[in-house]
């Protein structure tokens, strides 16, 4: 044992040690920039597209080696000039390549005129591509074009991490969205600042998103001083719009905290941020400084809308001398002053340049390897006098629309929810999940190390080969049979335990091989189970399509319920399950849903309704757990964590305990389709006429993990360790 402990020493001494030389040695410039944005860094995508929005015509390019490229100035972009600078090629525009055969690693450009954060951002031009969208090509490009150029995806990564991502977006959510009353309702729906703070949260998941795709250094870009575009100038004085700059400085002030809050979160990332607005600014108060003589008008001819340059017209004689390329973007020479002052100056970018940025990685190796170096010596101590507690192998989750990830999304069901606003503040946005973000499951498994599980719905068991977990869960599903069946196809909770058992004869007993390797790690898995709430909401309390509530009190209901309950349960244990996490049915008379109309009070007659049901389970529960060996239960104590967040709202960060933060329709009180949420969904306890917010389940999943309120008779951490 002393051999081995110093054998393992010796390994990781020596390892650092040599990966510490190779990081010395290692080559700081960047491989590639990959960019991303608006037509302030577009170079041509939008002259593949059936859009209104397209420059690839004189003037635009006057000043440009190949002329009118689909560059919306006369020149060189931010992005040319920083390519340049790195040593690199001009990133080339995506929509201009065969992805197949390009065998480039230098970098592209995804950016389109007219995109924004926002989906509908710019769509009166009709075709444009939104930074979504941007994100998903790039998905494409590692898929199809690097993936085959690397060995594997440790050496991809190494690639990625070191490349450059330019991002200069968020322009049009106001000049193509917000400013245009006309055509977009997002200014009668949003304050200036709840637009921001929207926005900031969306531009937050798809970078997020993008980071999950490989990036690591992130070039943003702050809004710039659109009031003092030529469009938006006000007239005749052409004085600045101080109206449409305070619209983009409640962007810009928001920004910098939203990328340190990601940089905290993301391990590895690093953000900058090119200074747009201050940098501008300068330009327009300070011209001569940067050898301006007009930084009010255009230099080409911009027609009366939308301010375009007018084809084939000849442009001012010195763009050198302006600001203003047209009626919304800078010459080349305004880019070239931000561009190199950005790469290597300590004004446009902000809290490093370009170069820092570049190099910043080097320098984190290199105290990572001596951290590393750390970390050995004190673990080989460790490592003599204790073990670590294994996580569980995987979470397999079943139950309702509390915990459905996008099962429903495969069924022909009423009950789906794979369109906006749902998954408004989710990773891969509407997926099927009947909130804003993250279920209860999705902070849990987070919590445990593991992957979210995926929707058992959308596997193929034959090729599927993770031991992760599988989300089972059907929105509208009930412990009874017939529940929620007035949606006309959903999975009962027999039938996702049905499902559970195909899994492990066509997945788990293949990969896993012996029947005592497969308990073992059954035994050590979590099962999540969220049930009973719609054999109330979608059968008792529906006596127009039920008739359990004529044949049942309440009482006899919750002993009926409860009855098939303890023997699905028996079922899940003779398949393997042993540690069991058990989900009251919440205070459903304080959903939006049946709240007491004008008054908004909770209906107490279906909470006490539901009552009959929780106060039996733990007995239920009790006696299951003397007669089928070795298993551990725990509950989320949902009825009492959310009566406390309806108590006592400001405790937990609430304003709004009452509404749903989307808009519902009459009847099904589910989102309506396409209509902006409320701004502010983390003030919010309701998400729709039914379902908690992310913010709601984040509070319960983490204090059930490592607290002691939300789960009793003990917390998850603890039910892993049983």
């Amino acid at each position: 044992m002393v051999d081995k402990s110093y054998f393992v020493f010796f390994v990781c001494v020596s390892l650092p040690l040599h990966y510490l030389s190779l990081v010395l040695c290692q080559d700081p410039s960047a491989p590639a920039v990959y960019v991303f944005g608006d037509s302030l860094v577009d170079c041509g995508n939008n002259n593949y597209l059936v859009t209104l929005n397209m420059v690839n015509y004189s003037p635009y390019g006057s000043d440009f080696p190949d002329g009118a490229t689909g560059r919306y100035t006369n020149g060189r972009t931010v992005p040319d000039i920083v390519a340049q600078l790195v040593g690199l090629p001009f990133p080339p525009p995506i929509k201009s390549l065969d992805l197949q055969n390009f065998r480039s690693l230098t970098g592209v450009n995804y950016a389109s005129g007219g995109g924004g954060i926002l989906e509908e951002s710019g769509k009166h031009f009709l075709q444009i591509i939104s930074f979504s969208q941007q994100i998903r090509l790039f998905k494409d490009t590692i898929e199809q074009a690097l993936e085959p150029q690397f060995e594997g995806p440790e050496e991809l990564q190494r690639y990625l991490s070191k490349s450059i991502f330019v991002i200069t977006i968020g322009n049009n959510d106001y000049i193509n969205n917000y400013l245009l009353p006309e055509l977009y309702d997002t200014s009668k729906y949003f304050t200036p600042q709840t637009f921001a703070s929207y926005l900031m949260r969306r531009l937050s998941i798809l970078l997020e998103r993008l980071y999950k795709l490989g990036a690591r250094k992130f070039a943003m870009s702050q809004l710039g001083p659109l009031g003092c575009i030529p469009r938006w100038r006000i007239q005749p004085s052409n004085q600045c719009s101080e109206d449409v700059n305070q619209l983009a400085s409640f962007f810009n002030n928001l920004l910098p905290e939203t990328l340190e809050r990601l940089t905290s979160a993301l391990p590895g990332s690093m953000f900058t941020v090119a200074k747009n607005y201050d940098a501008i600014q300068d330009m327009i108060q300070y011209p001569s400084k940067y050898g301006f003589e007009d930084v009010e008008h255009p230099c080409c001819l911009a027609g009366d809308q939308p301010k375009l340059c007018t084809r084939n017209m000849l442009p001012c004689p010195n763009p050198d001398q302006h600001l203003w390329w047209d009626g919304y973007h800078p010459t080349e020479s305004a880019y070239g002053f931000i561009a190199r002052d950005c790469y290597n100056g300590t004004t446009s970018c902000s809290p490093f340049n370009i170069l820092e940025l570049i190099q910043e990685i080097h320098m984190a190796n290199k105290s990572s390897s001596l951290l590393l170096l750390f970390v050995c010596f004190s673990l080989h101590h460790l490592s003599l006098v204790m073990c670590q507690t294994a996580a569980p192998p995987a979470i397999y989750v079943f139950g309702d629309s509390l915990v459905d990830c996008g099962n429903n999304n495969y069924r022909l069901t009423l009950l789906r929810v794979n369109y906006t606003p749902y998954g408004a503040d989710f990773i891969d946005g509407a997926t099927g999940r009947y909130t804003n973000g993250k279920t209860f499951v999705d902070f849990t498994a987070q919590l445990l190390g593991l992957p979210l599980p995926p929707a058992f719905e959308s596997l193929n068991l034959r090729s599927f080969r993770s031991l992760t977990g599988i989300n089972y869960a059907s929105g509208g599903s009930g412990i009874l049979e017939e529940t929620g069946k007035v949606y006309l196809e959903v999975i009962s909770f027999r039938e996702q335990i049905s499902n559970f058992q195909k899994t492990v004869e066509e997945l788990l007993q293949p990969e896993l091989g012996s029947s005592e390797e497969l308990q073992r790690y059954l035994s050590k898995s979590i099962f999540m189970i969220s049930i009973g709430n719609n054999d109330y909401i979608n059968n008792y309390l529906m006596p127009e399509y039920y008739l359990t509530s004529r044949l049942y009190s309440p009482q006899t209901y919750a002993q009926y319920l409860m009855n098939i309950f303890s023997r699905l349960l028996q079922g899940l244990y003779k398949l393997g399950a042993r540690k069991m996490i058990i989900s009251k049915i919440g205070p459903l008379g304080c959903i939006p849903r049946y709240r007491i109309k004008p008054s908004e009070q909770c209906a107490d007659d279906v909470n006490k309704i539901v009552s009959n049901f929780n106060s039996i389970l733990p007995e239920t529960i009790a006696r299951l757990a003397s007669v089928l060996p070795g298993t551990v239960f725990t509950f989320v104590k949902n009825y009492e964590s959310i009566q406390a967040m309806i108590q006592a709202p400001s405790k937990y960060g609430f304003k709004d305990v009452e509404h749903s933060c989307c808009v519902t329709g009459d009847k099904n009180m589910l989102c309506t389709r396409d209509l902006p949420p409320c701004p502010n969904s983390n003030q919010h306890l309701w998400w729709d006429g039914f379902h908690p917010t992310q913010k709601t389940y984040s509070i319960l999943a983490r204090d059930c993990y490592n607290g002691s309120a939300a789960c009793s008779p003990m917390n998850i951490d603890q039910l892993v360790q049983a």
